[in-house]
């Protein structure tokens, strides 16, 4: 059965939340706890390679929605492996009895920065694709035209062992040998118009079916490409603007780029602010209880101040 045969002509409105989560934490707690008020269920994919997680402590914290527990992938930073995990969420709610109308990836790091009720509410009136969304750029063309071992690629934050340093300077020798040689790999004709962006989004029913239906091509684009995460659904999306239209809000995300480094700044007390001022939805990314105390202690104090 092809997904869009499991389309009716009007979905219900409850949404899926889709987290990828590498570790227990308090931020993942308190999202969980934040948005499940009977609105929406929970599919979790944990990284094979996690160790110690604890899955009762997570299924404890979900009282009022379904939690699926998605089939693992070995994720690795800046590899296809984070696309198949992606995609393993989007087939596992889209293949659920309930049909969802609105599909929100999030990592164990976000937290929403409004109320369940009014997120639920934002989206229930929507149909947009809520995802960022820029042309690729010549500086990110090696991205896709070179092709990337997944065992070299590194995060930025990886510690500096002797492996890793080995690990980076092979990287580097493989890739500039390719640049040297002229080896680069041509976008076939036949695929669309590649598009990047940021890897977070909020997607409807529709756009969700449209990535399951392309995951051989995706699959075909993605390989040994460089993180893919964040172009394969802007790709496959902008290639049909008649079907699907991208919202100008971009992602209601907020994410401090600031830093012009490869991975956002942790949210602080210093972004409370700009927080409260922005249109987005959920912010990203907490790595401090402390941080996420204060902040939920904040807009706590707010919600009573406002009623």
């Amino acid at each position: 059965m092809k997904w869009s045969e499991k389309m009716s002509a009007s979905p219900r409105r409850r949404q899926a939340l889709l987290l990828l989560v590498h570790q227990n934490s308090h931020c993942l707690d308190e999202l969980i706890r934040l948005m499940d008020n009977g609105r929406a269920d929970f599919f979790v994919h944990v990284d094979a390679k996690a160790k110690g997680f604890d899955r009762r402590r997570v299924a404890g914290a979900v009282r009022r929605g379904r939690l699926t527990w998605v089939e693992p992938v070995s994720v690795r930073w800046g590899t296809p492996s984070m696309v198949e995990a992606e995609l393993r969420l989007f087939a596992a709610a889209a293949a659920a009895d309930e049909q969802y109308s609105y599909y929100h990836l999030l990592s164990g790091a976000d937290l929403p920065v409004r109320g369940a009720d009014e997120i639920y509410d934002f989206f229930d009136a929507a149909s947009d694709c809520f995802i960022d969304t820029e042309p690729m750029l010549p500086d990110f063309a090696d991205r896709i035209t070179l092709r990337h071992i997944a065992w070299l690629t590194l995060p930025p934050s990886a510690r500096p062992t002797p492996g890793n340093r080995l690990r980076r300077l092979g990287s580097r020798l493989w890739l500039g040998v390719q640049r040297r040689l002229g080896l680069r790999r041509a976008w076939s004709r036949a695929w669309p118009k590649p598009v990047h962006g940021s890897q977070w989004c909020s997607l409807p029913h529709e756009a969700v079916v449209e990535l399951l239906e392309q995951r051989r091509l995706i699959r075909r684009m993605v390989r040994a490409s460089f993180s893919p995460d964040e172009m394969y659904k802007q790709t496959i999306l902008c290639a049909k603007p008649e079907r699907f239209r991208l919202s100008p809000l971009a992602d209601l995300r907020f994410i401090d780029w600031s830093t012009d480094a490869a991975h956002p700044a942790s949210i602080s007390p210093a972004h409370f602010a700009a927080i409260d001022a922005s249109a987005d939805l959920f912010a990203r990314k907490f790595d401090s209880p402390e941080v996420v105390d204060a902040f939920l202690m904040r807009h706590e104090n707010h919600a009573k101040s406002d009623v």
